[in-house]
């Protein structure tokens, strides 16, 4: 028999605890609703309404691709997650009133980082050490080990984001984003704001949503590739494909022996962009 959600929602809210006001909440109605708030699961017409938001051209022969930002709209999320509630009974809205404390949203993301990090490190360590080692990564990532408590901008659902669509997504497989915003302390723009969603949504599409407003961001091209300029050479095109490099003709054309020494000339340093947000297309808090 399957299970139905908003079923075990009424028979719990008719059970003992209604006199305590806030009823309890079956984890996999908070961990749907959690989901919720991060935008996990919905689907994507309902975030770009359209294709041209995102428009992809060619300029100067070359390819134009685009960044747009937004900011997430508490109200649009507690309408989000009221429609989610709406079979439930009369106590739907004390849950939803628990939801836009942040709570179920901030215990999502902890899982969901702790989880990645306990990917990246399993059969590394010793039992003893893994702990440890998991605590120490996700406090370099600013997730404090072991508390799912919203933070500040979590329980205000102070968040931003952006889109990117640009052949970079396709061909940077893996590619790094870090977001920067104001330091708490001085006007500089150095306090790194701690990514909660990073997602390729399509082949050359990427959405990021992070904690806090956002100024800056840096786009760098995975590490753990070898990377190749071809910028400070004269390059040379198989005929017929615009996209394929003729290696040894080029080596020939640019004075080099064979494609190794050509190689070794052209090994590059990953790429980084860096983008300054123009504040004023980007919503602000009171």
């Amino acid at each position: 028999m399957s299970y139905n959600l908003f079923t075990e929602v009424s028979k719990v809210l008719k059970g003992k605890d209604k006199a305590i006001n806030m009823p309890p909440v079956p984890k996999q109605v908070s961990d749907f609703l959690g989901k919720l708030g991060a935008l996990e699961e919905v689907p994507m017409h309902n975030l770009i309404i359209d294709n041209k938001y995102l428009p992809l051209g060619r300029e100067n022969n070359a390819e134009k691709g685009c960044i747009k930002l937004f900011a997430l709209d508490p109200e649009w999320i507690e309408c989000l997650i009221n429609g989610a509630l709406s079979l439930a009974d009369e106590n739907d809205q004390l849950i939803l009133g628990e939801a836009m404390t942040g709570k179920y949203t901030a215990e999502f993301y902890y899982n969901e980082a702790t989880e990645k990090v306990k990917k990246q490190i399993i059969g590394q360590y010793l039992p003893e050490k893994f702990e440890e080692e998991l605590k120490n990564r996700l406090e370099n990532n600013g997730v404090k080990y072991e508390d799912k408590t919203p933070t500040a901008n979590q329980s205000n659902w102070k968040y931003t984001g952006f889109f990117i669509r640009s052949s970079i997504v396709s061909t940077w497989k893996g590619v790094e984003i870090i977001a920067y915003g104001k330091s708490d302390t001085t006007e500089k723009i150095d306090k790194k704001l701690q990514v909660v969603k990073l997602e390729q949504i399509s082949y050359d599409i990427i959405y990021c949503i992070c904690e806090g407003l956002i100024e800056k961001i840096e786009i760098i091209q995975p590490a753990e590739t070898i990377h190749f300029d071809t910028s400070r050479i004269d390059i040379v095109k198989r005929s017929g494909n615009d996209g394929v490099l003729n290696i040894s003709e080029i080596a020939k054309k640019n004075g080099f022996k064979d494609s190794a020494m050509l190689a070794e000339k052209l090994l590059a340093i990953p790429y980084k962009t860096e983008l300054t947000i123009d504040r004023k297309i980007v919503k602000t808090w009171k």
